[in-house]
């Protein structure tokens, strides 16, 4: 796959250089400089909105980082399954169909009313992937509890960017840029620290999801209470 990934980025940038023709010329008013483009994108990272999903997100995409990094050590060294391609291929399964069901709950809900009842649920579902690590540590209980995990971040994923970008118009290639960067980010740290407590256990995990997804919550609910405050503020 990397092989063909290789030559396939070779060739499309063998065709883009050298047979794909111009189509416009150069915006001279547009300040490409690294000090320019940097301000911009902190412009937009300290925008309210844009700072509380993009990084609510980054938290709970994290959680997926997480179970794919310590999918190994779960499956192989905490219950003895050599091949569980099968089981990751089924949570990636939970995962599409969770983003595909979204689009008929979107029609009966707001998006933000959504996923703050979402962020409530990941918390629950964390909590009890804890109790069960901490107790039966069943792969049963386990792996239903992921695919359940991986389900509602398959609404609370495209649903974080939108709110994220909301607010844009004009900026809303930077904005989209930088969402994504955050979640990249958030997904890297986390997957780094996952990876280097080398423990044959299921804990670092659920505890992991539960931290991520409780400060996710935290932020949506702090949110939520501002909008209610500066709205009860403009009736008055």
């Amino acid at each position: 796959i990397f092989m063909f990934l290789t030559v396939f980025a070779t060739l499309m940038f063998i065709n883009v250089y050298f047979f794909l023709p111009e189509s416009g010329k150069p915006n001279s008013t547009i300040q490409l400089n690294v000090i320019s483009v940097a301000k911009k994108y902190f412009t937009i990272f300290k925008h309210p909105e844009f700072f509380t999903f993009s990084v609510a997100g980054g938290l709970t995409i994290g959680g997926m980082f997480a179970y794919v990094s310590d999918a190994a050590v779960l499956f192989q060294n905490v219950y003895g399954i050599e091949k569980f391609c099968g089981l990751i291929g089924l949570n990636a399964a939970g995962l599409i169909l969770g983003s595909q069901i979204n689009r008929w709950v979107l029609k009966k809900m707001s998006v933000l009313n959504l996923t703050i009842r979402i962020s409530v649920i990941l918390i629950v579902v964390a909590m009890l992937l804890l109790i069960n690590t901490l107790t039966l540590n069943s792969i049963y209980v386990t792996f239903s509890l992921l695919f359940v995990m991986m389900f509602f971040l398959g609404f609370q994923n495209p649903n974080c960017t939108s709110l994220s970008l909301d607010a844009f118009n004009k900026q809303a290639g930077r904005a989209s840029a930088l969402v994504g960067s955050v979640k990249m980010i958030f997904g890297a740290v986390v997957s780094f620290i996952i990876s280097k407590m080398h423990l044959n256990s299921s804990i670092p995990l659920a505890a992991i999801c539960l931290v991520l997804y409780i400060g996710s919550a935290l932020l949506f609910f702090r949110y939520r209470n501002r909008r209610r405050k500066n709205v009860d503020h403009i009736e008055k």
